[in-house]
């Protein structure tokens, strides 16, 4: 039976192994129960037409730790164009349920990790776009980021 501290350990030994500089496809299997497929791309969608919309902020409790202790996180995202905005704000209630819900799974030692903050960027994308039909979220910046 493996303990937290040997699967943090084996994640950010994986993660290593499978997060090289450049455009790679790489899998984040840690605090869900499903593997994650994804891809870094540096130049990505950007262009001059860099559209922003900011979420409110999250505030949850993390998952696992022997003491209570919670994660305060902001997202902005960058989407794919305008019109998104408005679908975005029309299921807005679906989309924070979701994003909490993955939240609240995530353990403190995930949550101060770099490659932690990276996994939930990167799901939190995917769970969006998971429900979005009209366009899709391009980024997810982080703007606020507390755990305590």
């Amino acid at each position: 039976m493996l303990t937290k501290t040997t699967s943090f350990f084996t994640l950010f030994v994986l993660a290593y192994l499978f997060l090289p500089s450049g455009k790679t496809n790489y899998l984040h299997c840690y605090g869900t129960s499903q593997c994650l497929a994804s891809s870094d791309d540096n130049n990505s969608d950007y262009s001059d037409n860099f559209t922003t919309l900011p979420l409110d902020t999250f505030l949850v409790n993390l998952d696992g730790s022997q003491h209570v202790s919670y994660l305060e996180i902001t997202f902005v995202l960058s989407v794919s164009s305008e019109s998104l905005k408005k679908e975005i704000d029309e299921k807005l209630p679906l989309l924070r349920d979701s994003i909490i819900n993955y939240l609240s799974t995530q353990t403190y030692d995930l949550a101060l990790s770099r490659m932690g903050k990276k996994i939930i960027k990167e799901r939190v994308k995917q769970l969006l776009n998971s429900y979005l039909t009209t366009g899709h979220v391009k980024e997810v910046f982080i703007t606020k980021f507390l755990v305590q």
